[in-house]
């Protein structure tokens, strides 16, 4: 059997129950470093714009390739929009709307 439990069940102490096939987790961080200086090198100014080009493309055909394409698009282009509201009246009068129970003693 794979790792050892007790009687109610549970994984005994120093049993991780995950399966030794699943623990070889993220890249290591030269090996990941090592794969991004490669992506940097070959993704010059020039393929970049030929990329961006057939992105263009593809955005403005249509059919199914053109709903990633407008995505990975506005993804770079546009601003990433904020979300505000407006709150009118003084603290303690928003706190007595919100049935706070100290709002009496907050200065107006």
């Amino acid at each position: 059997m794979g790792a050892e439990r007790d009687s109610k069940g549970r994984y005994l102490p120093g049993q991780s129950g995950c399966p030794a096939h699943l623990k070889t987790g993220r890249p290591a961080r030269n090996r990941e470093q090592e794969l991004l200086d490669t992506m940097r090198l070959l993704a010059t100014p020039e393929v970049w714009t030929a990329i961006t080009k057939k992105a263009l493309e593809q955005a403005l055909r249509g059919g199914s390739e053109s709903g990633a394409a407008r995505q990975w698009l506005a993804k770079y282009l546009l601003p990433v929009p904020t979300q505000s509201i407006e709150v009118r009246g003084t603290l303690a009068e928003l706190l007595a709307s919100v049935g706070a129970a100290d709002a009496a003693k907050v200065e107006p």
